[in-house]
């Protein structure tokens, strides 16, 4: 058999098994009459989730430090219900950066909690020389400990419950796969929160307890307008024109990639790309098409970081090639080219 036979029956076997993983392999996400608890639920991504598990029979309670915010996102919520009489749609202002408010959150409910999603998180970019360590440590502790406090204490309270087929949903980014320029103290933080759930996932597993990232590409949302207001021009340009998505769309791909039973979620091609080049030895959402479109993620992998400099070279030729790190006031737009024309 020569390699373009191969490369045929190759194809119309992946074809076959990707029809059979999406239609007869997965199931619907279930979560009628069961209690989803969502951390950063009054807004965003966690909102729209909170609406998909309401309109899905679920008793939902959200979670954010407003408690304005959450008594507008319950009357909202409400609306949605499908039971209006018995489903049960609650809040709780708690600070998952403060240990004694999440252990205090999960002492507080009464109702076993069967699954709980870890959406509270902000992004503050900009570049490291012009940040102070403290923004740093609120970072770390607001994107990666909220998360780990919450799962710890929520898990202590499963255990304590007898909940059977628990599940963990944790909010990374696509930066948990990635990073550049203007990204140091959020990248971090969601390489962080991606490397505690690939062991927490093992752990889990000695329970019967399931998880699941999903690394949210942009979402057009609150938390996204505000961060624009931070970002270096350099770390626009390297982004390109990205198309957003709404908190529905990303909270959709999320309710599916659950329901296919995936580990890893991703919500647009380009960051599918990514994490297939950097899986680990995770398990792989679908061997065959990932093993086709391995080649194709390491050239991606390999072209963007490049094709972003060179767009930042092609407008600004005068800062390229001889700058210093060392001069009075360097420019955003001088750093971010110096670190990439110095490592290239």
């Amino acid at each position: 058999m020569n390699f373009v036979n191969f490369l045929f029956v190759y194809i119309i076997v992946l074809i076959i098994w990707t029809f059979y993983k999406r239609y007869f392999s997965s199931s619907e996400f279930q979560v009628k009459n069961k209690h989803v608890l969502i951390t950063g639920g009054s807004s965003g991504l966690g909102f729209s989730f909170a609406k998909l598990c309401v309109k899905n029979g679920a008793n939902v309670t959200i979670v954010s430090r407003s408690q304005e915010k959450l008594d507008v996102a319950v009357k909202q919520l409400r609306g949605f219900s499908t039971k209006k009489d018995s489903q049960k749609i609650e809040s709780f202002a708690c600070d998952v950066t403060c240990v004694s408010e999440v252990e205090q959150l999960f002492c507080s409910l009464i109702v076993p909690v069967d699954i709980i999603v870890l959406c509270a998180g902000a992004s503050k970019p900009g570049f490291f020389h012009q940040q102070s360590p403290v923004l740093f440590k609120d970072q770390v502790e607001l994107n990666y400990l909220g998360s780990v406090y919450a799962a710890t204490y929520c898990f202590q309270k499963m255990l304590r419950d007898g909940v059977c087929g628990a599940k963990f949903i944790f909010i990374s980014s696509a930066c948990g796969l990635l990073s550049f320029p203007g990204y140091s103290q959020y990248a971090a933080t969601k390489f962080a929160l991606r490397g505690f759930c690939d062991a927490f996932r093992g752990e889990l597993l000695l329970f019967q307890y399931t998880s699941h990232i999903f690394f949210a590409s942009s979402i057009d949302s609150p938390g996204f307008a505000e961060e624009q207001k931070l970002k270096p021009e350099l770390t626009k340009k390297i982004e390109g024109t990205c198309v957003l998505q709404t908190s529905d769309q990303a909270a959709a791909s999320l309710w599916t990639g659950i329901s296919r039973g995936h580990y890893q979620i991703t919500s647009d091609f380009a960051v599918e790309l990514l994490r297939i080049s950097n899986n680990s030895t995770n398990p792989r959402n679908n061997f065959l098409l990932e093993l086709l479109l391995l080649p194709f993620a390491c050239i991606m992998q390999h072209l963007s970081p490049a094709q972003g400099v060179a767009k930042c070279e092609r407008r600004h030729k005068q800062f390229t090639g001889h700058m210093t790190l060392y001069s009075a006031k360097p420019s955003s737009l001088r750093l971010g080219l110096v670190i990439y024309s110095t490592s290239s």
